[in-house]
């Protein structure tokens, strides 16, 4: 009850009443619960969201025991048990690194190596335009594997697909400044996020939908080469009867194989698409020579 009263009037830490420590109002929430007891209750009400959010990282980025149940809720991701149980209790995670205690000439990257949630990033995406596009992308910032770690799930590098549909979707929305001020890093970005979609889904046996993936890289010559390449990998190769009749018979000499070549095999027409390479032809207005190059 005192932690409800001291929120109410704004105070986030109080003293404890039988030793010298401090109690943290916004202990044991997870992030989401103690950004909004910012919104409604720390800062001042004339604040904007900007100045709440900065106000809640500096909070956090400041805190000195981010490991026990007083430390002041950070961005992680959520577990895969909480997207699909929300109400499941917050559990306290216990490896978070601690900056002063980080050493090495990579200090501070080693401090900042931990995944934020996707959501965070969003918000500071709205807050400064210049924010990490990489970061906020990042598939291992959508979830966690263990409620009681830090540490980013290796198994999210398999799964582009809510990074690419989440680069469409600020792409839609227009955020087109990433094209003006930062260019080369946003076509960098982009680039290997439709690349590594384009791989699950080809790995998936859906190497149709590869090519809408990759007609969106922004390079011209890396789309064309790209798409170019996995037509090659797919395309469906029909070969004359004659060929295939013949492939197994022991020529004597060179010479009687280029007569057979020449003289057996009749020019057959141009074998109809196959329903993938329709659809890619058709609805996604792939140049149709490039399958029949592809062919060849």
């Amino acid at each position: 009850m005192l932690r409800v009263y001291c929120l109410l009037a704004g105070i986030t830490e109080f003293p404890h009443p039988s030793n010298s420590s401090n109690i943290s109002v916004l202990a044991e929430l997870d992030w989401i619960q103690a950004f909004g007891a910012h919104i409604w209750y720390i800062c001042d009400y004339q604040a904007n969201l900007g100045e709440i959010l900065s106000v809640y990282s500096d909070t956090w980025h400041s805190d000195q025991k981010p490991n026990t149940k007083q430390g002041v809720p950070r961005p992680s991701p959520p577990t895969v048990d909480k997207l699909i149980n929300p109400n499941l209790a917050v559990s306290s995670v216990k490896d978070y690194p601690i900056s002063e205690e980080t050493e090495g000439p990579n200090r501070e990257i080693k401090f900042r190596d931990w995944p934020r949630d996707t959501a965070y990033h969003l918000l500071q995406l709205c807050r400064k335009q210049f924010h990490s596009l990489q970061r906020t992308l990042d598939p291992c910032s959508f979830s966690r594997r263990s409620s009681s770690s830090c540490v980013l799930n290796r198994d999210n590098l398999l799964d582009w697909a809510m990074s690419w549909h989440l680069w469409r979707f600020l792409v839609s929305y227009g955020y087109h400044h990433f094209y003006d001020d930062f260019y080369e890093d946003f076509s960098e970005i982009s680039t290997r996020v439709c690349n590594e979609f384009a791989t699950q889904l080809e790995a998936a046996g859906l190497w149709e939908w590869s090519v809408f993936v990759l007609l969106h890289i922004d390079c011209e010559k890396t789309r064309e080469a790209s798409v170019k390449c996995l037509i090659g990998r797919h395309v469906s190769l029909v070969l004359p009867s004659g060929l295939l009749n013949n492939s197994n018979k022991n020529s004597s000499s060179c010479l009687s194989d280029i007569d057979f070549m020449s003289h057996k095999i009749s020019l057959l027409p141009t074998p109809s698409l196959t329903k993938p390479e329709s659809f890619v032809v058709n609805r996604l207005g792939v140049p149709v020579h490039w399958i029949h190059e592809a062919k060849v």
